[in-house]
């Protein structure tokens, strides 16, 4: 059996597309998230949760502009 190594620029970058690109939920990476817990690929952890947190603040900064937008007019 030959094992995959998943750097965490990898992960981190895979993890932002799915989320950005909305073929995974938060759900779903979190599931994956501790999939990988388990296999002990702390790297690869890092990346993912890298990701969520910037995404998570993504949708923080959207959701404060457009809020911000309704008070310019």
């Amino acid at each position: 059996m030959s094992v995959l190594y998943l750097d965490k620029e990898s992960c981190y970058l895979d993890t932002l597309l799915c989320l950005e690109s909305h073929s995974s939920t938060l759900t779903d990476i979190v599931l994956i998230l501790k999939y990988y817990e388990e296999q002990e690929e702390y790297e690869c952890c890092g990346g993912i949760l890298k990701a969520i947190n910037e995404y998570k603040e993504s949708l923080i900064v959207k959701k404060y502009n457009k809020h911000k937008k309704g008070y310019d007019k």
